[in-house]
């Protein structure tokens, strides 16, 4: 099974990913999300006593005026994590925090 490679995985203070959101979404069009291109959205990952965010990669499968359908193409990080590879996701424009064509 592969894991997220530890070089992948990045860190950010709450303020500076939000920062950093808004950064992309100031240049980022919808119109330009494609049919099988890679979107970056956060997951929610539930936890007994706790909720975490985890930043995962979606290939597209069909876009809608405000989502995007895909599958999840990577392993989340954390082992409890209520998704897997694979599996059928929906991702609003708006968590979109990054895109790969």
């Amino acid at each position: 099974m592969k894991k997220e490679p530890k070089s992948n995985i990045v860190f950010y203070h709450k303020e500076c990913l939000e920062e950093i959101l808004k950064e992309f979404q100031k240049t980022f069009k919808k119109e330009n999300v494609k049919i099988n291109c890679h979107v970056k959205s956060t997951i929610s990952v539930s936890d007994l006593d706790k909720d975490i965010v985890e930043h995962m990669w979606v290939k597209v499968v069909s876009i809608e005026e405000f989502y995007v359908t895909g599958t999840l193409d990577n392993i989340p990080v954390y082992p409890f994590a209520n998704c897997k590879l694979g599996d059928i996701v929906n991702v609003y424009f708006h968590n979109i925090s990054n895109v790969v064509y």
